[in-house]
Order: C-alpha cells, then sequence, then structure tokens
C-alpha cells in the first residue's frame, strides 16, 4: 500500500499511526518531498 502524506497534517499522522498499529504494511511518500512534474 502507497501511503501519501504530509508531514505537518494531524489527519496524516493518525492515519499513519493507525496502519502501523493494525500492522499493515505500507510505504510512506510525502507530498511536500514529491517531484511533481
Amino acid at each position: 500500500m502507497l501511503f501519501l502524506g504530509y508531514h505537518k497534517c494531524s489527519t496524516c499522522k493518525k492515519a499513519e499511526k493507525w496502519l502501523k498499529d493494525k500492522g499493515v504494511k505500507f510505504i510512506e511518500r510525502y507530498i511536500n518531498q514529491i517531484k511533481w512534474i
């Protein structure tokens, strides 16, 4: 699973924590670090 988030977003942090707590494997990508074309 690809998790797209923003490091200052509290909802993103909660979602990421929930995924980790449930043992869901995912790849983290933060939208402010992606080079958009």
